[in-house]
C-alpha cells in the first residue's frame, strides 16, 4: 500500500455534529468553525487550533483547563498533534493532581513523571501531521520513588 503524500483528507465534520457538542457543553457557543470549502489541509486562523471530533467524543472540552493551554504553548503543539493515549495521560495527571494531591496540576511535576516521543514517517523527517507526539510515564519517575513503610510485625 502506497503512502499518501497528503496526510490530511477533507474533514467530514458537520455543523450538526459540532452543534451537538455545543449543546452538551463541550464547545462554547459560536466559538468553533468547520473547515472552509476547499480547505483540505488545516489552516487555523489566529487564536484557532485543530481538534478532532474523536477527542471531543472522549471528553476533551473547550475552553480547556488552565494546564492544557500552557502545556500546548510550551511544546509548541496543537491538540491534533497529540494521540489519544497522550490526551488520556494528561487527563489522568490532572485528576491525580486535583483529586489525590489536592493541588492544581504542576508542570514541573509533569516533566518529572513523563517523557515525550515524536513519531515520524521516516527517520529524520517531520513529525506526523496528526497524533505525532506521545507522552509516556518515565520508568524511573522520581515522584513515585518513595520508601514505603515496612509491613507491621504481627504479634
Amino acid at each position: 500500500m502506497a503512502l499518501s503524500t497528503e496526510p490530511w483528507g477533507r474533514s467530514k465534520c458537520t455543523r450538526a455534529q459540532l452543534a451537538s457538542f455545543e449543546e452538551a457543553g463541550i464547545l462554547r457557543a459560536g466559538c468553533w468553525r468547520i473547515p472552509a470549502a476547499g480547505e483540505t489541509t488545516p489552516n487555523p486562523r489566529e487564536r484557532e487550533f485543530v481538534c478532532f471530533t474523536s477527542h471531543l467524543e472522549r471528553g476533551l472540552g473547550f475552553p480547556t483547563s488552565l494546564f492544557f493551554r500552557p502545556f500546548c504553548a510550551y511544546y509548541g503543539i496543537q491538540p491534533s498533534d497529540l494521540g489519544p493515549h497522550s490526551i488520556e495521560q494528561l487527563a489522568i495527571f490532572v485528576a491525580f493532581c486535583e483529586c489525590y494531591l489536592g493541588c492544581r496540576p504542576y508542570f514541573p511535576l509533569w516533566q518529572d513523571l513523563f517523557h515525550g516521543r515524536i513519531s515520524r514517517e521516516e527517520a529524520g523527517g517531520p513529525m506526523l501531521a496528526a497524533g505525532g507526539l506521545t507522552f509516556q510515564l518515565k520508568s524511573k519517575a522520581s515522584f513515585f520513588d518513595l520508601m514505603l513503610p515496612a509491613k507491621a510485625a504481627s504479634d
